[in-house]
Formats: C-alpha cells, sequence, structure tokens
C-alpha cells in the first residue's frame, strides 16, 4: 500500500479535521520532518503529506548507532510508504563510542550530552547548508495533545511546529494512523517510545522487555554501566533456564495459572502480608514480586491462554501494581501487534501479580548504592538480568508443580493425552535440580482504566528527535 491508495475517508476515520491546522509560511519556505523511526514522527510525516501533497516535505533521520534494530525496518516502511527518500545522517561516533570519549560518562536526565551531541548538532550543520537567503525553515514535530509539558525542539534557524497539539490528536489516533498504513513498529509491544535502545527515559517494564526479546543490545547496554565496588559481584547470571535444565522447548511450559482463572467464584489473595519490601528474612530467605501477561481466549481449549509474557518485577506491591497500570494502557493502545483491537485485548488480557521467596544468598533484592552509575537511576542492568531470570526460573517451576497437581486424576486413563502430559512433567521434575524460588502466592490483577482526558505519563525528553 502508498499513501495514494488511502481511501477519501480517512483523515474522518482518524478524527482529524483539517480545518484546524493552516500550513505556515510562504510558497518558497522549507518544510522539515525530523523522524526518529517510532510511532509519532511517522505518523505525523503520513499525515502532513495526506494533508497538503503538494508540498515538498523534506524528512531527515539522524542515527546515533545504538537504535533499536526495529527503528531502520520503519524507516524503510514509511520512505516506500510515502515514496520518498530520508535523509540520514550518520556520526563519526555512535552513542557507545562517544561515552568512551567522554571518559565513560554515561548520558542522563541531567546531562544529555548524546542527544546534543548526535542529534542536535548534526541536525544543525546540515541545516545550515540547506538554507537559502530569504527562506524560512519549518520543522513539524509529533508532540501529541496528551503530553503538552513535554518540551519541543527549537532552534533560532528553524520555527517549530505541533501539528497533533492543533488537531487534537493523542497517543491512540497516531496508532490508528500507523495500524491502517504501515504497522506499529514492533518494538512498540514493550517500549513506549523510539530511541536508543539502552536508553535512561525507558521504564522498568521496557527495559525488561528489551533484555527478552534483544539479549544482545541488552548486554551491549549492560557493559557500559560502572558497578560501585560493592555492586559488581552481587547480580550473577545463576538462574538456569528450566528450559535448558529439563529439556523442554518455550512452548511446552507456562506460569501459573490463577485459581480466579480457573474459577471465577474462588476469592481474591489476602495481599496484606505482602505488602513490604522484600529483605532477608530470619529464615535467609529474601522476597519480590513480579507480573506476567497472559491472553486468554475461550475457543483455544485447556485454560484458554494463547500468548504469555514476563512483564516486570519489583520489590513492592505498590510499586508492581503502578507499572502495571501503565503497562495496561499500552497494551490497549498496540493491541494490533497482537492482532486483535483494543476491545479484543480489554476482554482477553489478564495480568497477574506473583510473590516469590527465594535463598538470599543466591537472590540478591537490595538496592544499589549511591556509588554506582547505571542507565535507570537505583537499578543495574545486572540487576534486572538476574531478577527477571529468577522470577521466570520460579514461576516456571511452579507452573510443573501446578500441572501436576491439576493431572492427578489422570494415573488411571493412560490412554489420554493428560496423562502423557503428566508423565512428561513428571520427568521435567525429576531433572529440575537446582535451586528455585517459591511461588508463595499470585492472583489476577485487576488494572486501572485509563483516563481519556488524562496525559499519558511517559518520562520527558528534551529533545523529540530522540524519541518521538
Amino acid at each position: 500500500m502508498s499513501l495514494s491508495q488511502l481511501p477519501p475517508d480517512t483523515l474522518a476515520r482518524w478524527g482529524v479535521d483539517p480545518s484546524w491546522f493552516t500550513l505556515p509560511g510562504q510558497p518558497t519556505d522549507q518544510h522539515w520532518i525530523p523522524v526518529s523511526g517510532g510511532a509519532d514522527s511517522s505518523a505525523l510525516a503520513i499525515l502532513m503529506h495526506l494533508l497538503y501533497p503538494e508540498v515538498e516535505f523534506k524528512l531527515l533521520f539522524t542515527d546515533t548507532l545504538a537504535e533499536e534494530p526495529e527503528i531502520y525496518t520503519t524507516l524503510d516502511k514509511l520512505e516506500a510508504f510515502l515514496e520518498v527518500t530520508i535523509i540520514r545522517l550518520k556520526p563519526e561516533l555512535g552513542l557507545y563510542e562517544l561515552i568512551e570519549k567522554f571518559g565513560g560518562y554515561m548520558p542522563s536526565a541531567s546531562s544529555r550530552y548524546c542527544t546534543r551531541e548526535l542529534k542536535l548538532r548534526p541536525w544543525e550543520m546540515f541545516l545550515k547548508g540547506q538554507i537559502q537567503s530569504g527562506q524560512t525553515v519549518h520543522a513539524y514535530v509529533g508532540i501529541r495533545s496528551d503530553e503538552q509539558q513535554r518540551l519541543a525542539f527549537t532552534h533560532d534557524l528553524i520555527e517549530t511546529h505541533m501539528p497533533f497539539i492543533d488537531l487534537d490528536l493523542r497517543r491512540k489516533e497516531v496508532y490508528a494512523v500507523l495500524a491502517d498504513t504501515i504497522g506499529i513498529p514492533r518494538s512498540y509491544d514493550r517500549r513506549s517510545r523510539s530511541g536508543c535502545s539502552c536508553c535512561p527515559f525507558q521504564r522498568t517494564t521496557e527495559l525488561v522487555g528489551l533484555y527478552q526479546a534483544q539479549p544482545l543490545e541488552f548486554v551491549r547496554g549492560m557493559k557500559i554501566e560502572k558497578p560501585a565496588s560493592r555492586d559488581v559481584d552481587r547480580f550473577p547470571a545463576n538462574a538456569m533456564p528450566v528450559t535448558e535444565e529439563v529439556g523442554l522447548t518455550a512452548n511446552h511450559l507456562s506460569f501459573p495459572i490463577p485459581e480466579r482463572l480457573i474459577d471465577p467464584e474462588a476469592s481474591p489473595v489476602a495481599w496484606g502480608k505482602w505488602q513490604g519490601r522484600g529483605e532477608a528474612s530470619l529464615f535467609g530467605t529474601t522476597g519480590f514480586f513480579v507480573a506476567y501477561e497472559l491472553l486468554v481466549h475461550p475457543g483455544v481449549g485447556g485454560d484458554g491462554v494463547w500468548w504469555q509474557g514476563f512483564v516486570t518485577f519489583s520489590t513492592s506491591l505498590s510499586g508492581v501494581r503502578k507499572q502495571l497500570d501503565t503497562f495496561y494502557q499500552h497494551r490497549l493502545a498496540t493491541a494490533e501487534l497482537k492482532g486483535i483491537d483494543e476491545d479484543q485485548m480489554r476482554e482477553e488480557l489478564r495480568l497477574v501479580i506473583a510473590f516469590i521467596e527465594a535463598p538470599a544468598d543466591l537472590v540478591d533484592t537490595d538496592k544499589l548504592s549511591a556509588q554506582s552509575f547505571t542507565w535507570k537511576p537505583g537499578v543495574s542492568f545486572a540487576q534486572i538480568r538476574h531478577l527477571v531470570d529468577w522470577g521466570r526460573r520460579s514461576l516456571h517451576a511452579a507452573w510443573i508443580r501446578q500441572e501436576l497437581a491439576r493431572t492427578v486424576d489422570t494415573e488411571d486413563h493412560p490412554l489420554s493425552w493428560r496423562y502423557e502430559h503428566r508423565q512428561g512433567l513428571k520427568s521435567a521434575l525429576k531433572k529440575l535440580h537446582d535451586v528455585t524460588g517459591d511461588v508463595v502466592c499470585f492472583d489476577l490483577y485487576e488494572p486501572k482504566e485509563p483516563d481519556p482526558e488524562e496525559e499519558f505519563d511517559e518520562n520527558l525528553i528534551a529533545c523529540p528527535m530522540c524519541s518521538i
């Protein structure tokens, strides 16, 4: 599909009233759209070309050489759909080389030199060579109506415009534009913004997703971190995946199925005694919360689960609940990535919280020391890997034991599939020799429904070119 093949009623279906935005400037002016390969800038480029097909919009991408792999796929799709060429600037030094040049000093919320060196300066140097006498340069950035507090990219050489705000377009409409055209970038299955794979403005859920989906990129980022001496060896990769230990493939394992999913009349878990931080106990154990998602459809059979994924961890119940509320909003907005619509996602998504107790000499849930320098303050990539691995291992082991308890009745029916299933799990349990955490309780969590009038809680990034 290309832009010219969109139906005549496309703008109306996206909720766009063209009269709300007038293209600024004179016929001789230049019009630029900085694109990042993310959702907002891609949708903006599509919308502006549809609104003003007679205007020559120039698209520019400034590479950091540390981008999510999906970024380049999205840029290629955008070029093909619009039938335009995106100007792509590559730096002499990528992000990781730049960090080395700065003596290992990592970017952070208070020091965004990565944006300055890899986005702003390349854009400025390139633009100076494009401006002709008497011209005004207009730049269009994808700041949405539901994030008006977010800072826009400005420069003395250009006039910056934010069409999404004028058109009152929010996150939902942006994803609708992409769903009807080039598709939502696959990386948005686990993150809400484009940008570098190890960007310090990602949430814990997004970094957990990076570790599981792009482990090589995760390790690449982990090597840059500088833990304090007391934190260096605290988070070993010592939790062997159950798949490797027992010889089962991932599609033959699951996470525990909450009782309320099996029996809707079952009582919810009383979480009162699990409110606190998981510190080492007198019994030599430590505890932490984990969360996972299940997509359930009655036509699948069995428990109806057709998709599952590990979402996040926290040392407090309030922390994991807060993460899940935001995660739920993102799942609804990006339902297309699972091949369903928002209503189906709301109907089929089940979020589960579990509390895991594990040996304190193997699992470390304590905070980092203040002397550690990491991408995300307070947690290192090594600790994320450590707790995700222990969480997944403990959940898989708990499911095996749960399934064995649920299939006891098959011992008298040796010709059934459930009997064969049980025998396979009994064999797997015998091979499970390494320590696992104990999933002491787990239950469904009912997330807070998003308020359509509320601004979406996303980290503020100074430069929209970096993450739109």
